[in-house]
């Protein structure tokens, strides 16, 4: 088997860098208020209803889930370019900071999952079943299949764009992590979202360095699935962002809907993590092991293509609310804006140039792109960012 170049891999690598942070602070949806005064449940506890969230690993269901991003940015979504192949990685990770996003989500238990979105007549999907991952965008027509290892897989993969991460429980899952050393807990209005009842639950960030003000989490008071999450954003009395379901049942949805055959004339590409890591072993994926001067220089060659690529991998810096996440870009600050295509008009569009670098300010995300070639995102402000990033020199 061939092995990609360092540069091809890490381009996968740091576009996630970009759009985790919007699902750690993450999105939600513009769900129609229903009258909330009727809404009456047994009393519960703050820690009483994050128990009732964890608990709720392996329910099955399915759903509408939209997602609405107000962040004060032009709009930036897949179709304010008009696409081309040049701008659809850049688009696809920074469209879910603007406008309104709708997408079907399957979950059958903890190993099959299908999060399927349509916006602008093209339709992307990611999709679990077992071991299997594949994901698929019809706009080029183009598909990318992943083997998972047998043992440590995550229920949840995380895409070249962080979509599979723009669901209610993923956001959910994020802001509970640590939820007592980084945060403040306490109840709110019980609410009704997509015609169930639910708890609500606000959590609030113990530092004043973020630019969270707050998060409500929708729970549903029968099986713990996070229904909604809305985040306020510090200086704003409308919600920043929101995501949650606008229908949704509790059947288990049928195993055809997770089966993927990739349509006549799809470019497929394969990705085995269990072979990468197996380089992490010194062993390269379809080579036998071998001893003596041959395995000491397959060894080297190896170590050489290891490190290649390790400058590329993100560093997580600091903790909690504050998280910030660095990453080198595999052809530098100028590879962002290499040939003046779309990805370049795009970026030009959101990015304000500052000492030093390129700047994006949110409501809630910001990121800055050094002229060395670094990426800093995080929930904090474009300062502290840029304070960080001459910290690392």
């Amino acid at each position: 088997m061939t092995l990609e170049s360092p540069t091809s891999k890490a381009r996968l690598r740091w576009i996630p860098a970009l759009a985790v942070p919007a699902a750690v602070v993450a999105a939600v949806i513009a769900v129609p208020q229903m009258a909330n005064a009727d809404v009456k449940l047994p009393s519960k506890t703050p820690a009483a209803i994050v128990a009732l969230a964890e608990s709720s690993q392996g329910v099955s269901f399915s759903g509408t889930v939209s997602e609405t991003a107000n962040l004060g940015l032009p709009d930036i979504s897949s179709s304010a370019l008009g696409g081309g192949s040049d701008s659809d990685s850049v688009s696809s990770a920074l469209s879910q900071l603007t406008g309104t996003h709708t997408a079907k989500v399957y979950v059958s238990g903890t190993t099959a999952s299908r999060i399927q979105t349509l916006d602008n007549l093209a339709e992307r999907d990611v999709i679990r079943n077992g071991d299997s991952i594949w994901t698929y965008d019809s706009k080029s027509n183009s598909a990318v299949h992943i083997t998972l290892p047998a043992k440590g897989v995550h229920a949840t993969p995380q895409t070249d764009t962080g979509q599979a991460s723009m669901t209610p429980q993923s956001v959910t899952a994020e802001v509970l992590k640590n939820v007592k050393k980084y945060s403040t807990v306490s109840t709110s209005e019980n609410v009704k979202v997509a015609g169930r009842t639910a708890y609500g639950l606000t959590v609030t960030p113990k530092t004043s360095k973020t630019l969270v003000k707050s998060v409500t989490l929708d729970i549903d008071s029968a099986t713990g699935v996070p229904l909604r999450a809305t985040i306020l954003a510090k200086g704003q009395t409308k919600p920043a962002f929101e995501v949650g379901f606008t229908d949704i049942s509790f059947s288990n949805p049928s195993a055809s809907v997770f089966s993927f055959t990739p349509p006549k004339g799809a470019s497929v590409k394969n990705v085995s993590p269990a072979e990468h890591s197996g380089l992490a072993h010194g062993v390269q994926p379809g080579v036998q092991t071998q001893s003596g001067e041959a395995a000491t220089a397959q060894q080297k060659a190896q170590a050489k293509y290891k490190s290649a690529l390790a400058k590329y991998d993100p560093q997580v810096l600091g903790s909690g609310w504050t998280t910030i996440l660095s990453a080198t870009l595999p052809n530098g600050a100028a590879g962002l804006s290499a040939g003046g295509g779309q990805s370049s008009q795009l970026l030009n569009q959101v990015l304000t140039r500052v000492d030093g670098g390129r700047v994006l300010q949110t409501a809630l995300v910001s990121v800055y792109i050094s002229d060395s070639g670094k990426v800093y995102v995080g929930a904090v402000s474009a300062a502290t960012l840029e304070a960080e990033a001459a910290s690392q020199k």
